[in-house]
């Protein structure tokens, strides 16, 4: 999980419970690394937007978007991996899925309802709104 706000950590936190899926919180990239390294994770959870700012330009070394870069270029076999873009940056988000195609773009606010975002065996989804 690569998110930096509190609240919406709660709100993944409680999915996870909900899901018996266990979490790894990381808030900047360079832990997010070392943490993917050691826990290798079978789903990814990737904000564009870190360090407390919003709709942060791709380029800059603490998003989302270098993450992505690097799972891509550290051959980290990202089409294994169920990879989930929550990140309400829409141009950020689209950013990550160009360079992860395998990744899904379900926005944070999709989560507030069950109508919108299917739990079934580890298995995240979003359903037609």
């Amino acid at each position: 999980m690569l998110e930096d706000n509190p609240a919406r950590m709660r709100t993944f936190r409680k999915i996870a419970v909900d899901t018996g899926m266990g979490m790894q919180h990381c808030d900047n990239v360079e832990t997010a690394k070392i943490v993917f390294n050691l826990v290798d994770p079978s789903v990814v959870f990737l904000d564009h937007d870190l360090g407390g700012e919003i709709y942060v330009d791709s380029d800059n070394d603490n998003t989302g978007y270098q993450f992505a870069k690097w799972l891509v270029e550290n051959d980290k076999k990202i089409d294994q991996r169920t990879i989930v873009i929550h990140s309400m940056n829409p141009v950020g988000a689209e950013n990550i899925q160009n360079i992860l195609n395998s990744a899904n773009i379900i926005p944070f606010t999709y989560f507030f309802s069950d109508q919108h975002v299917l739990y079934s065996n580890g298995i995240i989804k979003q359903t037609t709104p």
